[in-house]
């Protein structure tokens, strides 16, 4: 604790967290952990500074929860160059928080600056800005998606989730063959149904009407057989979703003959 207590700013934060969380055999201190946050972020440093607007932010500490001295002590830690403080000034900028106005074009350039300091979060955020279009930026998908792999490389825990439904987006024309396939397999089926009933019936009793039913069951057969081996080259995607029917409905329509052809053939995708 030498260098803390020479004034040391890096080593004044450190001792801090080590007070915070009860690191090194110390007993965990809030108020303490204060102080010492206190003193780095007066001396300079960005560690300091973050940690002090953390305490502010959530109303740690013993202190009353102040947005106002959160977003103070985020912009000195943001402008030192520590990479979360980035992260949180975004989102205050993003929500008008702390005495800010709402700017998410200065929410953006926060968030790029946290993006490329490594904070997963920021990285995840930056994707949904590119998916949208937020912040003046022009919708691209292929570089959300990207910076969407780059928060789940982070080790951002929801960026998983993006990156799977955006590379599941991106296999939207798939995805509609899928979607025509199962749907013709669901008709076929309820087809099939009805088709078994029949023979319950007295009308269908004769041997002449059993012939009948039979020619129309083996052609039902016969399209599922052809809809279930069009279906191969898909099975990959699993099952269609309520999320992929809606963006299905999005895509510009197609008939029901243009996608047969693109679909059902050989080399249809």
């Amino acid at each position: 604790m030498t260098a803390a207590e020479a004034g040391e700013p890096a080593a004044l934060a450190a001792v801090g967290e080590y007070q915070q969380f009860g690191w090194g055999g110390l007993s965990p201190d809030e108020a303490a952990a204060l102080d010492w946050y206190r003193r780095a972020a007066a001396a300079g440093n960005a560690r300091g500074a973050l940690r002090l607007g953390l305490f502010y932010n959530g109303g740690l500490g013993g202190l009353t929860r102040n947005q106002a001295e959160a977003r103070r002590w985020f912009s000195q830690a943001a402008e030192g160059g520590e990479p979360w403080a980035m992260q949180h000034l975004a989102s205050y900028y993003q929500q008008g928080l702390g005495g800010l106005p709402q700017d998410r074009s200065r929410a953006l350039h926060w968030r790029r600056q946290a993006a490329e300091g490594g904070v997963g979060e920021a990285m995840r955020a930056l994707g949904s800005a590119y998916e949208i279009g937020e912040g003046g930026l022009s919708i691209d998908l292929a570089v959300a998606l990207d910076w969407y792999r780059r928060a789940q490389a982070a080790g951002d825990p929801r960026a998983g989730v993006e990156v799977e439904r955006l590379e599941r987006l991106a296999r939207l024309s798939e995805l509609v063959c899928l979607a025509y396939i199962d749907d013709g397999l669901a008709d076929l089926r309820a087809e099939r149904a009805v088709l078994d009933a029949l023979p319950a019936l007295p009308r269908f009793a004769s041997a002449e009407a059993r012939a009948r039913l039979d020619g129309v069951g083996r052609d039902i057969a016969a399209e599922m057989r052809a809809l279930e081996s069009a279906r191969e080259p898909f099975a990959g995607l699993g099952q269609i979703t309520d999320l992929d029917r809606y963006h299905i409905r999005q895509r510009p329509s197609e008939t029901g003959t243009v996608i047969a052809a693109r679909c059902l053939s050989p080399t249809g995708s």
